[in-house]
């Protein structure tokens, strides 16, 4: 039971569309400069992340075993990326999902110093245009992503990239290989808004089925109210 959450934080439910008909050869390089953009990009999403403070809601449950909780929360990212958490309302709901779910994905955020957006690149994933769509007067790209290997974190699925800035809008898909052997279809789908230039999370939601009769495990964090952190000189502050 300890170790049923340590899939979240790496890790919903939107499957990748079908791929679509060929693309012009014409736009092959339209297609690399926005990949190029998308490489350079993530690491100023990362860069951009770090010294901010954001209000965070979780949502989480075990459907089957009829148990949920809800917990808000201040998430605070230090200018060395270290990710603390300070309770903003009490913990509502049962103290399994607390313990197992909640209190797991902050604990696993911290470990992985998971402030950013994923890194999805050309060393690990084979890229493939699947649509071009406008949204809000802006051209976004979506590809669908395969790992080169079956390796732990890798996933298979759809990242969609902001054609102007490079930046990534929505990540979704599924883990290649679990992270432990009690999880089995780990699902994931996180959620950007851009402000400023920046894509800035928004909703991030896991999902997985687990063994023993337990049947599913599910999370929702849904992040508000980004502004610049104020430094504290003391031991961070674990809300267990």
């Amino acid at each position: 039971m300890r170790l049923l959450a340590l899939f979240l934080g790496l890790v919903l439910i939107l499957s990748p569309a079908p791929a679509t008909e060929a693309f012009p050869k014409d736009l092959a390089s339209e297609l690399d400069g926005v990949l190029a953009r998308y490489a350079a990009a993530v690491p100023v999403q990362r860069q951009a992340m770090l010294g901010v403070n954001m209000m965070v809601e979780y949502e989480a449950q075990f459907p089957e075993l009829h148990e949920q909780g809800r917990w808000r929360l201040r998430r605070m990212i230090s200018k060395l990326g270290e990710v603390t958490f300070k309770p903003v309302t009490a913990f509502v709901g049962d103290d399994r999902v607390r313990k197992e779910l909640i209190v797991r994905t902050m604990e696993e955020e911290q470990t992985e110093k998971a402030y950013g957006a994923f890194s999805v690149t050309a060393a690990d994933y084979k890229f493939s245009i699947n649509a071009i769509k406008k949204w809000q007067s802006r051209k976004v790209y979506v590809y669908d992503v395969t790992p080169k290997r079956k390796a732990p974190g890798l996933f298979e699925g759809q990242v969609e990239i902001d054609g102007e800035t490079g930046m990534p809008l929505r990540e979704t898909g599924k883990l290649v290989k679990s992270p432990h052997w009690i999880l089995s279809n780990v699902r994931f789908s996180r959620e950007y808004e851009l402000r400023n230039g920046i894509a800035v999370v928004r909703d991030f939601e896991t999902q997985a089925t687990v063994r023993l009769g337990i049947g599913h495990a599910h999370v929702v964090a849904h992040y508000s109210e980004f502004e610049p952190a104020v430094e504290q000189p003391v031991a961070q502050e674990r809300a267990l």
